[in-house]
């Protein structure tokens, strides 16, 4: 486990790589941190994933930039699909594909902010095995006919801003005729993943991360 340095057109950035002990090639994960940074929650996110078999890296977006002004950036990224955002978090995918360490299957997990750009990343990569989106914004309705691979949402109930999107995601993924898995938890806030916080929930939490792993197996393997 260790930094590296990747290379995107918006530039060089960091990146923190976890490896599997495992023989073999792996399956990668791209794992997009949130609002605030690629800090010591996300890093061991990753380290869980490769204690399970996957080579997972996550991309620093903030990539030393103030922290407003990077926030504005990527919001209006989300939004376009595209800009350095996208373009270091497809570094990091192109990245694992290129290390032979991994298998060339490449899936994406993100939290909050990264959870809706883990999702957005599926409407604009045809090569994503699959998504995982905790609590972030689910992607426009116009875009989901362009997405190749299933997601999997895990949204907590107390959190009425996005739960309120999510009967409009199902209905136009279904529309769409796209693979979607939602999970909503019961009494559980935004960020109740994220055990450095206030809103840690530990039931839900590993209920969701359960998911995650049954997901990733299903469509990483």
């Amino acid at each position: 486990m260790h930094d590296l340095t990747i290379t995107s057109p918006a530039g060089e950035s960091t990146a923190y790589l976890a490896v599997p002990e495992t023989d073999g090639p792996a399956p990668g994960v791209v794992v997009i941190h949130d609002a605030f940074g690629l800090g010591n929650e996300i890093r061991g996110q990753a380290d869980w994933l490769a204690s399970e078999g996957y080579l997972a890296v996550a991309p620093d977006l903030i990539r030393g930039r103030g922290k407003l002004a990077c926030m504005v950036s990527i919001m209006r990224d989300a939004r376009d699909r595209r800009g350095a955002t996208f373009d270091d978090i497809e570094a990091a995918r192109s990245w694992l594909i290129g290390d032979p360490r991994c298998s060339g299957t490449v899936g994406v997990i993100g939290f909050c902010m990264g959870g809706g750009l883990a999702a957005s990343l599926a409407t604009v990569d045809a090569e994503l095995a699959g998504a995982v989106d905790f609590y972030g914004q689910p992607p426009p309705a116009e875009k989901l006919s362009s997405i190749r691979c299933p997601i999997l949402g895990l949204f907590g109930e107390d959190d009425p801003r996005l739960v309120s999107q999510l009967p409009a995601f199902e209905e136009n993924m279904k529309k769409a005729g796209r693979e979607l898995e939602l999970r909503v938890y019961p009494g559980a806030p935004h960020a109740f993943f994220n055990d450095t916080r206030p809103s840690y929930r530990l039931e839900a939490a590993r209920d969701a991360w359960a998911r995650t792993l049954s997901f990733f197996a299903r469509n990483l393997a």
